[in-house]
């Protein structure tokens, strides 16, 4: 059940705890209606919700705070980016925050170290970002020699993209900012950093940050052996069904196997469950399984969308989200993510370093073996 926080706004006095662990809010909007609610809602615990009440534009909040933090600040509205909602780092002091209702992404934020840190690091990386979303879009009407070249330079935008990252790291290793830059390196599917890369910066931070929980997440996270690639043996795991019963990889031993990474959120992961569909019902007769492994983290959503998908075959889920046991295991960092196996658990092919036509290997597989395809 999500829990809410509510606190008065205006002229909140200073209690008589320590102000080091106060987080002290206060500000004004123009053009905001009078008697409006704002909601800062802490990232990392989104069930958490602190209510901001706005009075004649004016507000005034303070909270127990030990540690910077990001979180994001939104209206009732809550649609888009630029109007309705904002990053901020928040952190034990007393922090402005100035500007426009109408535009909430543009809020002025004073008194955060933090929140000067997280935005010089998005200054540096933005056009970065833009321009590989640009040329990612541009790959899906392109041509073959258009892709690759596409794919070049998308490669070189990465490497830009890494040097600033660990230039950034290295420069502000006692900051939160660094910290939280590098978890998203291991749990997010944008990440761009290698696990090697991730050890290096990790043995760069300060003291105090690594001893961190979430510091002691990266390191754990940098010390898993490397993707597996085609030619391997698969590296074997277990996780749970829907229903609570317990399946291991080596269960399909002895069979043909589709590895899917996948979770409900992702567009282009349920429309391919249409394709899958198809393909399991001719070649499962045949010695051919699927294993679903979901990236979910809402139990209820994971359940919702194999019903919604008629989706026939086994899913299993942790429920730990980006940081599913099997994803950080294989290194999943794209959605969805394919490792195809042969009967004795060894890789063919996996998605995450080349790119495979499902059809064309599965078609190719049963022919070797004197199955034909209909």
């Amino acid at each position: 059940m999500r829990k809410i926080i509510f606190i008065s706004v205006l002229f909140i006095a200073f209690s008589c705890r320590a102000a080091t662990n106060i987080c002290h809010v206060w500000g004004s909007l123009d053009n905001c209606p009078d008697l409006t609610e704002l909601y800062l809602v802490d990232t990392e615990n989104p069930g958490s919700v602190i209510i901001i009440n706005v009075k004649n534009g004016l507000f005034e909040v303070e909270f127990e705070l030990a540690n910077p933090k990001m979180f994001m600040l939104f209206n009732k509205r809550n649609q888009y980016d630029f109007r309705d909602r904002k990053i901020i780092w928040l952190e034990p002091a007393k922090i402005k925050i100035s500007g426009n209702f109408e535009f909430l992404s543009k809020l002025k934020i004073e008194g955060s170290a933090s929140q000067f840190e997280f935005e010089e690091y998005s200054n540096t990386i933005e056009i970065n970002i833009r321009m590989i979303e640009k040329f990612e879009e541009q790959k899906n009407i392109a041509s073959e020699a258009e892709k690759r070249l596409l794919e070049d330079k998308i490669d070189s935008l990465k490497q830009v993209q890494i040097e600033k990252i660990k230039e950034f790291v290295i420069t502000h290793n006692s900051s939160y900012v660094s910290l939280h830059i590098l978890q998203s390196e291991c749990f997010t599917y944008t990440k761009v950093l290698t696990k090697k890369d991730i050890k290096e910066l990790y043995e760069k931070l300060a003291p105090e940050i690594k001893s961190t929980s979430k510091a002691m997440e990266i390191k754990n996270y940098a010390e898993l052996t490397d993707t597996p690639l085609s030619g391997q043996k698969a590296k074997n795991f277990s996780q749970k069904t829907l229903e609570g019963k317990t399946i291991a990889l080596s269960d399909f031993e002895g069979k043909y196997l589709l590895i899917e990474f996948w979770a409900s959120g992702c567009g282009p992961c349920r429309y391919s469950h249409k394709e899958l569909r198809k393909l399991y019902k001719l070649y499962q007769p045949k010695g051919f399984e699927i294993l679903g492994v979901s990236g979910d983290i809402n139990k209820s959503d994971f359940e919702n969308a194999v019903k919604k998908d008629s989706i026939m075959w086994t899913n299993v889920s942790d429920l730990k989200g980006s940081k599913n046991g099997a994803f950080l295991l294989y290194g999943v960092s794209v959605l969805p993510t394919y490792i195809l196996l042969d009967k004795k658990g060894t890789i063919i092919k996996n998605s995450a370093v080349e790119d495979f036509n499902i059809e064309i290997e599965l078609k190719s597989l049963f022919s070797k073996n004197g199955v034909k395809s209909e």
